[in-house]
C-alpha cells in the first residue's frame, strides 16, 4: 500500500505499526512476544488485514514509547523518518565534502 493511497485510520494504523517496528529493529515474532499475542497477529495487523484491540494497541504505545495519537495519524505515516543514527550519519555526511565521493563509491551511488 503506498502511503499516499491511505485513506482509513485502520490502513494508518497498519503502516504506523510496521514503521515503529522497524524503526526499533523488532521482528513481528519478538513485538508478538512482548505483547502475549501469536506472531501471525502482528502480520495481520501489519497487513491491515485484522484491526487491533484498543488494549493492546496501548501496550504497543508504551513499547515504542509513542502516543496513541501517533499510531492514528495518517500524517504520521505518509512521513518518512530517520532514526537518530541515520540522522548523525547523514549530517556527518554533509559535513564531509571531501569524503562524499568515497561513501558514494561505497555504497554504489556512483554512475
Amino acid at each position: 500500500m503506498n502511503h499516499a493511497e491511505l485513506t482509513t485510520v485502520k490502513e494508518a494504523v497498519a503502516q504506523n505499526l510496521l514503521f515503529y517496528r522497524k524503526r526499533n529493529r523488532m521482528t513481528q515474532r519478538e513485538l508478538a512476544e512482548k505483547l502475549g499475542v501469536k506472531h501471525n497477529s502482528i502480520s495481520s495487523w501489519e497487513n491491515g488485514i485484522n484491526s487491533i484491540d484498543i488494549e493492546i494497541l496501548s501496550k504497543i504505545c508504551d513499547i515504542f514509547n509513542i502516543s496513541i495519537n501517533d499510531m492514528f495519524s495518517k500524517e504520521q505515516a505518509e512521513k518518512e523518518y530517520y532514526t537518530e543514527h541515520e540522522q548523525s550519519l547523514v549530517k556527518k555526511y554533509r559535513a564531509k565534502i571531501e569524503m562524499q565521493h568515497a561513501v558514494d563509491v561505497l555504497l554504489d551511488l556512483v554512475n
